[in-house]
């Protein structure tokens, strides 16, 4: 859902106000937002506020952490 006027996008980005579309999956939608179970249930992401759309940069999953989500794994067994 796009803003009508630019100034708007912007307070929308700022706010991190982002809608996902339906088709996708909870375990990437966990991923981007930290929501869920896939979050919740794994030892390494017990927090289930982290996500990678923080504003603060500091407040991101580091990308070790992003390498290790099951999400990551289940589509680059490689890295596990």
């Amino acid at each position: 859902m796009l803003s009508p006027t630019l100034i708007g996008t912007f307070k929308r980005i700022a706010k991190v106000d982002l809608h996902l579309p339906n088709w996708i999956s909870k375990e990437a939608n966990s991923l981007i937002r930290g929501v869920g179970s896939y979050l919740a249930s794994a030892s390494s992401f017990p927090d289930c506020a982290v996500q990678l759309l923080q504003y603060k940069p500091q407040d991101r999953l580091s990308l070790d952490d992003v390498l290790q989500h099951p999400w990551i794994l289940k589509y680059n067994p490689h890295l596990a």
